[in-house]
């Protein structure tokens, strides 16, 4: 149940430990950590230098990998970007807005991922949650027909994503700090290991000046699937929906 734990043998050991905890949670996929300190060691005393708090450069992709993105991207004809809660806690909205807009392309979010863009942006779809008691989404039906989807900062956790049907494009491209998350419940064509404002980053500088398949009808598309998915949610919760629309 957690990313690391450890045992501390000695009183001289703690800030080491401590040190490496914090260098965890600033480079990983934050996880809980444990740290034990056994009784007898509590009760000691001992002379120790205390480190300097460190700041770790998020990790970068592989610069070979963000290019081969780039063109795949540039390349389609209906991409999507779908992005999780790692997009929130490594402040990428700037980012994400910026890819967007290059491409043209719309936005989803996982329900942890809300707030990554905001829902009144021409782009922003809402949010992908669907299936079981939340009722159907219009989003699952147009992800199935991208070419190409970006997921940034999810893991695409089974039980919202295959244990409700979604299907989604064979060519996907997922970016995430935790390498582990790779593969899991879908195939990546493409996995680039890193954090996702430093990667997205690395993206628009790599798609800058470059010719993209932007649509026209596009932005009409995702204004007749915005107004879908409002439509379903009054349909599926009018009251709920009510109450949102009133506050």
């Amino acid at each position: 149940v957690t990313g690391w734990n450890a045992l501390i043998p000695e009183v001289e050991s703690i800030p080491g430990h401590l040190s490496e905890a914090f260098r965890r949670f600033q480079t990983q996929r934050p996880r809980p950590i444990q740290l034990e300190v056994p009784t007898d060691v509590l009760a000691q005393e001992a002379d120790v230098e205390l480190p300097l708090p460190v700041d770790y450069p998020p990790k970068q992709g592989h610069p070979d990998q963000v290019e081969r993105a780039a063109r795949l991207l540039a390349g389609a004809s209906r991409p999507a970007i779908w992005v999780g809660s790692g997009l929130i806690s490594s402040n990428a909205t700037p980012e994400l807005l910026e890819l967007c807009e290059l491409l043209q392309c719309p936005v989803t979010t996982t329900h942890g991922g809300k707030g990554a863009i905001p829902d009144d942006h021409p782009l922003a779809l809402g949010c992908s949650l669907g299936g079981r008691g939340y009722g159907s989404n219009p989003i699952h039906d147009f992800l199935e027909t991208c070419d190409c989807l970006l997921v940034v900062g999810s893991s695409l956790p089974y039980r919202s994503t295959v244990e409700v049907g979604l299907k989604l494009p064979p060519r996907l491209l997922h970016v995430d700090i935790d390498s582990q998350v790779f593969g899991n419940n879908y195939p990546a064509e493409l996995a680039i290991e890193g954090d996702a404002r430093a990667v997205l980053a690395q993206l628009v500088h790599a798609l800058k000046g470059r010719e993209t398949a932007k649509s026209e009808n596009r932005l009409k598309e995702l204004r007749g699937i915005k107004s879908q998915v409002l439509q379903r949610l009054h349909e599926e919760g009018p009251n709920q929906q009510r109450t949102m629309d009133a506050l």
